[in-house]
């Protein structure tokens, strides 16, 4: 049965010239896709961007960007998806003779829940390890960081959409906590480059605003301090 799959591309209308670049590479490719609007935390109340008492650090922009991606793995579990590829709009095609974006769902592991496409290897995150090699895709635990290029499954965006879709930590970071989970998921990453990310392109992740927490509940506050002492 052939793979259900289908390319997302993630882009902030008020970034026209990033969505122009993203636009214009896929095209290319005569592969079919679907643009989603990202939220944009600066066009948003603080307040809408609220995150847990406990959660990391985060800023607004970095809130937005983990419920643009949640919103994404909820379109796969809505259309009944085997596989996402999921593309933020500042991502860089680097397509290569082992591996294009036409040869992707050939060769992916059918195990897979999770495969990173930046082929940075240990260059961004000192804790990434490769478990097992391949010639197009190495298994991994923990994987890298960074969040645009990759492919997610079903099974992996249901969970994250029924449990994890409350943002308490940068979704990357996410996607690092659940790849030490070897026995529940299978996360991979491509030997090669074939998701760059725009060298001159800034962040518009807008980390001077920090994130508001909810206040916690009596026994949340109660359970924070228990676990501190």
């Amino acid at each position: 049965m052939a793979t259900r799959s289908r390319t997302f591309i993630l882009s902030v209308p008020r970034l026209r010239q990033r969505r122009l670049s993203a636009l214009a590479q896929i095209l290319t490719t005569g592969l079919p896709f679907e643009l989603v609007d990202g939220l944009d935390a600066r066009a948003m109340r603080r307040e809408v961007l609220k995150v847990p008492f406990n959660a990391w650090p985060l800023s607004s922009g970095e809130v937005a960007c983990y419920l643009s991606h949640i919103g994404i793995l909820q379109r796969v579990c809505d259309y009944d998806l085997d596989y996402a590829l999921i593309l933020e709009d500042d991502f860089l095609l680097c397509e290569n003779p082992s591996l294009s974006l036409a040869t992707l769902w050939d060769l992916l592991p059918p195990e897979a829940d999770h495969v990173q496409l930046n082929g940075t290897k240990d260059k961004l995150y000192k804790d990434y390890r490769v478990v097992s090699p391949g010639p197009v895709f190495n298994r991994v635990s923990p994987t890298n960081v960074g969040s645009w290029g990759y492919v997610a499954s079903r099974k992996l965006a249901e969970y994250i959409v029924n449990h994890r879709a409350t943002p308490n930590q940068p979704i990357d970071h996410l996607f690092i906590e659940l790849s030490r989970r070897v026995e529940d998921f299978a996360f991979y990453d491509s030997e090669e480059m074939l998701i760059d990310c725009l060298p001159e392109e800034s962040s518009t992740l807008d980390r001077k605003q920090e994130a508001m927490r909810e206040r916690p509940t009596l026994r949340e506050w109660w359970a924070e301090r228990w676990i501190r002492r």
